[in-house]
């Protein structure tokens, strides 16, 4: 089946030669982390939804208060430099393995119409809470090489388990493709969201391959959490009825 796509605004497809940062939910949901933090840092535009089968069944308001079904949302960030740079990211990714690997060929498909210059993927890695590493795993040869050349942290040897998921089908599938791409990873303790981690991962690669992006650092974080916490305690919200009291209905 047809991936479905509603353009958002006058646009109706993407700029060529364009590099785009790919994320879904994982392992510390660094990756997705990780393009949250960059759109709130960044000037972004919204100009894309894809609506693939497979994804949960929650219609959800938008930004405009209006009820839209689950998709994927495809951003046009601003960067300081002249490079063309977009994001790919869902709050979620189908659960079944035949719509996952369908969903991955059907992007890929789209991006190389699209003739997109080259795909970053991000993802966490479940480690110890004192490694503290983000690395590059490249998916082709010619690929690794030009990574080498640039001083980019290449590893040969990780993920050892291997990965699973929407995410790593995009990257690994791509040279099939003819697309270039690579897998950005940040060791996580992966139990719960780590933003930490995927500030690492954001700086090191707008430091490897010169995005000119604005990245928050870890003191910035830290205010912003801290004044969500403090929100918080000074409320009178009664969490024991948020608990109970859902929002969410199906229709």
């Amino acid at each position: 089946m047809t991936l479905l796509k509603q353009w958002i605004g006058d646009q109706s497809e993407l700029e060529k030669h364009a590099s785009v940062f790919v994320a879904f939910p994982g392992v510390g949901n660094v990756g997705k982390c990780a393009i949250d933090e960059l759109l709130q840092s960044n000037e972004h535009d919204e100009i894309l939804r894809l609506h693939p089968l497979g994804l949960p069944p929650i219609s959800e308001l938008d930004a405009h208060g209006l009820l839209a079904p689950p998709h994927i949302k495809v951003h046009r960030v601003q960067t300081s430099g002249d490079q063309v740079l977009y994001t790919l990211s869902g709050h979620s990714q189908p659960n079944q393995a035949i719509e996952q690997s369908m969903l991955a060929r059907q992007i890929l498909e789209f991006l190389k119409d699209s003739m997109i210059r080259q795909i970053f993927v991000f993802a966490g890695l479940m480690d110890e809470p004192e490694r503290k590493e983000i690395f590059v795993v490249s998916t082709s040869i010619e690929t690794q090489k030009k990574m080498l050349d640039i001083g980019v942290h290449v590893r040969t040897d990780e993920p050892r388990s291997g990965a699973i998921g929407v995410s790593a089908l995009i990257a690994s599938l791509a040279p099939v493709y003819g697309l270039d791409s690579c897998c950005v990873i940040s060791s996580t303790v992966g139990t719960s969201r780590d933003a930490m981690s995927a500030i690492r991962l954001l700086t090191a690669v707008n430091d490897w391959f010169r995005f000119d992006l604005q990245v928050p650092n870890e003191e910035m974080l830290n205010l912003r959490l801290r004044a969500k916490l403090g929100d918080s305690i000074g409320s009178e919200t009664d969490f024991v009825k948020e608990m109970i009291a859902h929002d969410t209905s199906y229709m």
